[in-house]
């Protein structure tokens, strides 16, 4: 299961999307903040990834977990954010958070006329909370496959594909080596954006 992160702010941020918030941040540099759920998460490395990209200062602010960043980014105390679509969904579809940009590859059906990150001139830009099966390490491969097919089996039911789709998620499914391929390119572009920016969790 994936589920997508988006760029947003709050609606009293003067940006619409992902090109006037970069113009906006280049203009004020260090002037605009990006909130993340704690030091060292998928939000606060996305922003990383975010100012590393785009050639823009923010300043970080890490909180104790996902609620009290989403909502000092509704409330305009915290410029921007990554959020995961599972969290904030009902937040931007009720207008309460403004979605400038898609992290992920497509572009989301809840959220049709919102951009990927691609399209709005940051290609190679996906940022997802996932969860994954794993066995422990020797487990045979008879029960491996077994698990693999029972479990694409349950993702590919149509009620539980629209349960996770209106929760923001996406059903992947697949084999365990895609999945191990997966985790390998995650882990390399991560360390990549973690040794880039400095970050450390002292």
């Amino acid at each position: 299961m994936s589920s997508p992160s988006v760029l947003v702010s709050a609606p009293s941020l003067p940006v619409k999307d992902l090109k006037s918030l970069i113009a906006l941040a280049k203009s004020q540099p260090g002037k605009l903040s990006y909130a993340s759920s704690g030091v060292g998460g998928s939000p606060h490395l996305a922003g990383e990834m975010l100012k590393l990209r785009a050639g823009i200062d923010m300043l970080h602010v890490p909180y104790k977990g996902a609620t009290p960043a989403l909502t000092d980014v509704m409330s305009g105390n915290v410029s921007v954010g990554f959020m995961t679509s599972l969290g904030a969904l009902q937040h931007m579809q009720s207008g309460q958070l403004r979605p400038l940009a898609v992290a992920y590859g497509t572009r989301l059906p809840e959220l049709p006329n919102v951009p990927t990150m691609a399209e709005a001139g940051l290609p190679n830009f996906e940022v997802n909370s996932w969860n994954g099966l794993a066995a422990p390490a020797g487990t045979p491969q008879p029960i491996i496959d077994k698990l693999n097919r029972e479990v694409n089996k349950i993702l590919a039911m149509p009620d539980v594909r629209k349960q996770l789709q209106e929760l923001g998620a996406q059903a992947v499914g697949g084999s365990p080596k895609k999945f191990a391929d997966y985790v390998d390119t995650e882990t390399k572009k991560w360390r990549e954006v973690v040794q880039t920016a400095g970050i450390s969790l002292d």
